[in-house]
């Protein structure tokens, strides 16, 4: 290792050696995520390149074990990696890791997880602008989950179907999720899930020109809001409102 070491390091970049000399100066034997943030700098080349490095690993490492008897750790790994993948923008990383662990629930016979993948992937085609593939998505993940029994999984799936409609410009089918949506969070007692719904019905009926609509949903919407202890989400309605009627 350290012949390697020594005949690959004179090849690395200025940028690159110095990546590998930070650490050393830290102190203790571990390094965390935020101690490589504050000795580097979260903005910095060198940071930049160490995370990406990182990113490559792990995503790596979710392929390889998809493929092993270590699946089912490979689907959790992956399903708890696409969150970060989804706030940083790496969307061709989002894109590999939902189609793994997909691929590998369904080979494992873990319906649920597969829709939650199936989602993800839907949620990452959508970041890709990839419309009719994201309703695909979508459209699989919900037909999978329905009448399972995983009604808080489902109502997700319906909500996340609903977006990739109306992204598609598909207004009417939209409306026509979210409502399932509703239904659903209303029988799990689920208000904030309520509340969320009817905001995004506001959003869509003006589309189709149903003012009267859009001024109800968001009316439903703030009671739910109220009622779920969302005072933020509430305030957010309160404006929309202001600003139809201000409108008018």
């Amino acid at each position: 290792m350290r012949s390697v070491f020594d005949s690959s390091y004179p090849r690395l970049t200025y940028e690159e050696a110095h990546v590998l000399r930070m650490p050393a100066v830290a102190p203790g034997p571990d390094l965390s995520t935020e101690g490589l943030t504050a000795l580097l700098g979260e903005d910095s080349p060198p940071f930049r390149v160490l995370a990406g490095l990182e990113r490559a690993y792990l995503v790596g490492a979710v392929l390889r074990a998809a493929e092993t008897e270590h699946a089912p750790v490979a689907i959790r790994l992956a399903l708890a990696l696409t969150a970060y993948l989804s706030r940083r923008e790496f969307v061709g990383d989002w894109i590999r890791v939902s189609e793994c662990a997909a691929l590998a629930a369904r080979h494992v016979g873990d319906v649920k997880a597969e829709a939650v993948a199936l989602g993800e992937l839907g949620g990452a085609l959508e970041r890709d602008e990839r419309q009719a593939e994201a309703v695909d998505a979508a459209l699989r993940a919900q037909q999978l989950l329905q009448g399972t029994g995983h009604r808080e999984a489902e109502a997700a799936a319906w909500d996340g179907l609903a977006l990739a409609l109306a992204e598609a410009g598909r207004v009417e089918e939209a409306i026509a999720a979210h409502a399932a949506t509703r239904v659903i969070c209303r029988d799990l007692g689920d208000w904030y899930g309520v509340g969320v719904v009817p905001s995004h019905l506001g959003g869509l009926y003006p589309g189709i020109g149903s003012e009267s609509k859009a001024r109800a949903a968001w009316q439903e919407a703030l009671h739910a809001c109220d009622r779920a202890d969302a005072p933020h989400e509430a305030r957010q309605i309160r404006e929309w409102l202001r600003e139809r009627r201000d409108a008018r």
